[in-house]
């Protein structure tokens, strides 16, 4: 009778190992994907059994799963769901989740790829050990990813937790694009424990006012960045926030009255090593205050800050800097693009101030121009074609990952013309703008539509407006003219200042 009760109760044990699952559902992609019911109208992912891996390749989760004529929102990743899923590659969520629980992904060796979305609050515990060949981490929104919660709150131990996958030495993408100048988005109030901890690809980090808590270990291990700038509203700054940080050069604070930081907030390499701007009138406070007086090298920022530009014969150059600037009156444009036409950046015209963040085309005559910062503000411009670095960028940088990618330059090519064209040296230099296409793009040079439309003053003549007339020519108001004389019209659809 006893052998007869343990067997039974074996079998029960078998029946529950089975059934560690609610139930099963097909994705878009037709893979099984096991779930469990935890509330009303919502399931978490979970996985078959103990013991049974049943995830390979890449990974679709889908919003909502029907299940005995019920509709489920999908609002979960249990608890070790793909645990040691070695052949699964990549992973993409739904914005419905807003949990990933401890150990979801340990151990899954072959995960190359994850994209998390902004409704993701909480990351588990020990949830990314072991993936040590995530290589992208793709995200949606910046403010949401510096408000998720990666460090379990009964851990106090630095570095124990990995529940952040760019801990691992990943790159960061936004929206798809690479980041290598992290700009924390204005009405961010707070970073979270160790939000970029390890991100392979940040070269400098950008603190907008407004942000006033820096926790544990944000962007510690993040071996690439140069430069870092503080706001005036920073209240308190955490334990080994650079840790593991040699590289940075240059610290930037805006705080008139310099919060504590810890001896571990930077390496002995950065307290030695970097230059730490400040504000006029600040030093003695910087000097006395912990940890800030390690800083062998300080100087205070007094007046505003200016940018030099060097036009060469080629009549143009980019520029892209991390504040505002008024345009010098000698500079005959600036401009930008959000737009191509086959081969040629359709490009806008910045007039008054360049906006911080902004990459652009400066076209002038050969010499040195001095950009000044501006005490106003100027609106963003947002999908600006071009792309800017702040830090001197390895080409290596951007091409890393097996992405094949087209990087292009402002050059002159063997004909004479003006335009972006394949890089032809190992970096892009600071504060420069540079043009990327991605793999499929067939793009591999870029004219610049000004060089075709607005002449120069010796080629007017070659200009014949009666013929373009014909097709159309209006003044800046919209009212069609008969003829254009000189000044701003639009002829065929396009800008063409005749001067």
């Amino acid at each position: 009778m006893r052998n007869k009760i343990i067997t039974l109760i074996m079998a029960m044990g078998a029946v529950a190992v089975m059934n560690a699952y609610d139930f099963n559902a097909s994705n878009e992609g037709g893979k099984d994907l096991y779930y469990n019911i935890i509330g009303d109208t919502e399931v978490e992912i979970t996985r078959i059994s103990k013991d049974t891996i049943a995830y390979e390749g890449d990974i679709v989760i889908p919003e909502t799963v029907s299940y005995n004529g019920v509709t489920y929102t999908v609002t979960r990743i249990g608890k070790c769901a793909f645990l040691k899923c070695s052949n699964m590659t990549s992973i993409s969520m739904p914005e419905t989740i807003t949990e990933i629980c401890d150990s979801a992904f340990q151990y899954c060796k072959g995960l190359s790829e994850i994209h998390i979305p902004k409704s993701v609050t909480k990351s588990g515990y020990r949830c990314f050990v072991g993936c040590k060949n995530i290589k992208k981490v793709y995200v949606d929104d910046l403010k949401s990813w510096c408000n998720i919660q990666f460090v379990h709150p009964n851990t106090s131990l630095y570095g124990a937790v990995h529940g952040n996958p760019l801990q691992v030495g990943a790159d960061l993408y936004v929206n798809g694009e690479l980041v290598t100048d992290l700009i924390i988005p204005y009405g961010t109030s707070l970073m979270s424990a160790e939000s970029f901890r390890g991100c392979a690809s940040i070269h400098s980090v950008f603190i907008p006012e407004g942000l006033k808590v820096i926790e544990t270990a944000v962007f510690s291990e993040c071996k690439q960045l140069e430069k870092v700038s503080f706001p005036s509203t920073i209240d308190s700054i955490g334990l080994f926030c650079f840790s593991g940080c040699n590289n940075i050069t240059e610290v930037r604070s805006g705080m008139a009255d310099p919060v504590s930081i810890f001896q571990s907030t930077f390496t002995n390499t950065v307290y030695q090593n970097a230059m730490l701007y400040i504000p006029a009138g600040t030093k003695d406070d910087y000097g006395y205050t912990d940890y800030w007086l390690m800083f062998k090298y300080m100087t205070e920022m007094s007046g505003l800050r200016s940018y030099t530009l060097n036009v060469t014969d080629m009549g143009y150059a980019t520029i892209y800097l991390d504040y505002p600037v008024v345009i010098p009156d000698d500079v005959e444009a600036v401009m930008y693009s959000t737009h191509l036409k086959n081969d040629t950046l359709i490009t806008e015209t910045v007039t008054g101030l360049i906006p911080a963040f902004t990459p652009v085309i400066v076209k002038a005559a050969e010499g040195t121009y001095n950009f000044v910062e501006s005490t106003e503000s100027a609106e963003s411009i947002n999908g600006n074609v071009l792309r800017g670095t702040l830090a001197e960028l390895p080409l290596s940088d951007l091409t890393r990952n097996g992405d094949d990618k087209t990087v292009l330059t402002l050059q002159k090519n063997e004909d004479g013309k003006v335009g972006f064209y394949p890089i032809d040296q190992d970096t892009i230099n600071s504060y420069n703008a540079y043009a990327l296409f991605y793999e499929g793009n067939e793009l591999k040079q870029l004219a610049i539509d000004s060089e075709y439309i607005i002449p120069e003053p010796n080629a007017i003549n070659d200009v014949n407006v009666e013929a373009s007339a014909k097709e159309g020519v209006y003044d800046i108001s919209g009212r069609k003219v008969g003829r254009a004389e000189k000044g701003i019209y639009i002829i065929n659809g396009k800008k063409v200042i005749l001067k």
